[in-house]
């Protein structure tokens, strides 16, 4: 790939995810600096090209001063369409998490795209517990959006809560609250606020053909450079796209698009340029259109993208 101005390899805190930054022409209509921070990650077809856990949870003994165990968080790009032959265990995924540590547990959750830029996960997320003593997880959760910051805890009328930030691009903030049952000894999810998108699936009036003509059009002037065919981005149609996407919903697609791209103007993009490139995106990837145009982000709140059968 080429690679615009002066660029070195180097590693970020994570030894695992090393990145290669460098500077670049500022676009026209920002003056001042005289160049920008460019950064390249590491991957192939989505993959980064360096060993994994690409996200993981170290505990150090500092009687002995080596590490007990360590676990990934998260189970990263194992379903992706090159390695979901190879019945990986979990793989990680990168993020800045904050931990809760009880007596016998450890609690965390996967960060949101929302804590660094280009880490975190932009859709569906999973808290979990994790034994203090082993790192085995013994319980997990879904939330709608990753974590944004540390959880707490706290002891109301008897009951031991659980509460932790989560957010997302596009998504909002909002907090989770969980209850240690006594009955069962579990944890249920009590509040979610916001409401968490459902399972509906993606159907036929989500989106207009003329809407997704419109979006090619941007795609081609905008997005094809980076994420066309044999490009350094990767494609967006066919099987890795379904990798990164399928059950995920609309709105992180949407969010990942108008915060992120295009990489040189991120966020430049108009919120109805968004929504007619996330119709085309749907498109390509064979979900049907139907008469009615996406009028809205908050239209995609409760829609998740179903790879067709």
């Amino acid at each position: 790939m080429t690679l615009a101005g002066a660029y070195g390899l180097t590693r970020n805190p994570d030894p695992n995810n090393p990145m290669l930054y460098g500077t670049g022409p500022l676009p026209e209509t920002q003056r001042g600096i005289g160049h920008r921070e460019e950064l390249d990650t590491l991957a192939i077809d989505g993959l980064p090209i360096y060993k994994g856990p690409y996200g993981r949870i170290t505990a150090i003994d500092l009687n002995k001063g080596t590490i007990a165990w360590m676990a990934p968080n998260g189970d990263g790009p194992r379903n992706h369409p090159l390695l979901k032959d190879l019945h990986l265990p979990p793989l990680g995924t990168p993020g800045r998490p904050v931990p809760l540590v009880t007596k016998t547990l450890l609690f965390l959750g996967e960060s949101s795209d929302a804590v660094m830029g280009h880490a975190g996960v932009a859709g569906d997320a999973k808290f979990r517990a994790y034994d203090k003593a082993t790192g085995q997880v013994i319980w997990e959760k879904e939330l709608p959006v990753g974590t944004t910051g540390g959880p707490v805890t706290y002891m109301a009328r008897g009951t031991q809560y659980i509460v932790l930030p989560i957010g997302g691009k596009g998504y909002g903030a909002g907090w989770v609250a969980l209850a240690i049952t006594r009955s069962s000894e579990s944890i249920e999810v009590t509040r979610v606020a916001p409401p968490p998108p459902d399972n509906s699936a993606i159907t036929p009036a989500i989106y207009s053909q003329a809407q997704a003509l419109r979006g090619q059009k941007v795609f081609d002037d905008k997005c094809s450079r980076c994420h066309g065919v044999n490009t350094w981005g990767p494609p967006l149609q066919g099987d890795v796209f379904w990798s990164s996407w399928n059950q995920k919903t609309a709105r992180s697609l949407y969010s990942t698009i108008i915060g992120a791209m295009p990489p040189d103007q991120p966020g430049s993009l108009s919120e109805n340029t968004v929504l007619d490139i996330a119709a085309y995106l749907f498109q390509v990837n064979g979900l049907p259109a139907g008469d009615k145009e996406i009028a809205s982000p908050n239209q995609l709140n409760g829609v998740r993208v179903v790879r067709p059968k």
